[in-house]
Parts: structure tokens; sequence; C-alpha cells
């Protein structure tokens, strides 16, 4: 099965590095640490998260301003940013950096460079956490799910436990899922990782 990534929430969790070790340890493939944040903030994530994780974590594009401290190589793109990565970057070091976006539409993938790793494709279902914030058609998802471009789709929005149990077809067709809410806001992470993880990739 595809990739599990995890989207840390606007607010720091209680024991947040702890909880993150735990869950790198459990098998988490992926990362994405949106807070927008400081150079303090990065330096912490960079000495904190054990080395042989830091290629699991995707940042802010805000935090490559300090990529040459860090080494961190992985960026994620706000729509509004696209295009404009490279401001970030020297010209002849950027392909060395790989970059991820959110997408509600399939025609934003023509938008894109191959410099895109994966994308997250939202929303899948009604938002948990966002009031109005409602799934996509099905034909829209549909052009995702029959498209044969090389980059990773993975999918977003309101995916939790009981969606994965109740709509498999729809989770299924992409190429790993991104939690949210679903993951951080149930009373035992861990545990709720480990029954998604077992569902997801049957292990």
């Amino acid at each position: 099965m595809g990739s599990i990534i995890a989207i840390l929430p606007d607010h720091l969790l209680n024991n947040e590095h702890e909880v993150l070790l735990t869950l790198f340890e459990s098998g988490l493939d992926d990362l994405y640490f949106r807070r927008e944040t400081t150079r303090e903030e990065i330096l912490y994530v960079y000495e904190h998260i054990p080395p042989h994780f830091h290629n699991r974590l995707i940042l802010p594009l805000v935090a490559a301003q300090w990529r040459h401290e860090t080494g961190f190589k992985r960026y994620h793109v706000k729509e509004k940013q696209r295009s404009e990565e490279g401001l970030y970057f020297e010209k002849e070091e950027i392909d060395d950096y790989r970059f991820s976006t959110a997408i509600h539409c399939y025609s934003a993938m023509k938008t894109l460079n191959d410099r895109y790793e994966m994308i997250l494709v939202s929303p899948l279902f009604n938002s948990m956490s966002k009031s109005g914030y409602t799934a996509m058609a099905a034909s829209e998802r549909m052009k995702f799910e029959n498209s044969s471009d090389s980059i990773r789709k993975i999918g977003l929005g309101g995916i939790n436990l009981e969606r994965i149990i109740q709509f498999p077809e729809i989770v299924q067709s992409f190429d790993g899922i991104a939690l949210m809410s679903g993951l951080w806001q149930v009373e035992n992470i861990h545990a709720t990782f480990l029954r998604i993880r077992k569902l997801w990739k049957g292990i």
C-alpha cells in the first residue's frame, strides 16, 4: 500500500517530539511540519528528531532559508507560492530539492514542474475541522484517480479511521493518505495510528 503522511496541526502537541518519534518508529512515512515557524524552532526540530528520520520531514517553504544549517531537502509550497519556489534557492542548487503542494482541481496539475514529488489532493471528504469545507465532486476526484502522471497523489481532507473503513474504494485509489484531525483529535494518537496503518498497509 501507499504512504501515510501526518500533517501537524497549528498548535503544539503535548510532548510533541516524543509523539512524533513514536509515530516515526511505528511506520509513519512522512511528516509535514505545516506551522509557519522561526529559525529557532526549525533548529529545534533538527536537533530533536534523529538524523535517520530527517528525510521524512517536509518543511514549509519559508524554512528553506535555513536549509544550509539543517540539510533538509523537502519543502511544501502553498498554492500562492507556486512558481515562486525558485526565489528561495540559488539557481544551481534548486534541483537538489523536492517540493509538494496541495491541489483542489485537476487542471492545476499543469502548473507544476518536475521538481514536485507529490501533491495533496483535497478535500476527499467533508472536513472535520473547517466548517463548510466539503468534499470535491466525484467526477473531479476521478480525474486524479485515472491520471497516468508519475507524481505521487496523496488523498487529504476528512480522513480518519472510520472513513477508511467505510469508503475504502475512495482512499485506496490514491498513492497515500494524509492525516490531520483524524489523527491529532483522538484520545490515543499512537493506537489510532497503528489501527490506520494496519488497515492501510495490512501490517
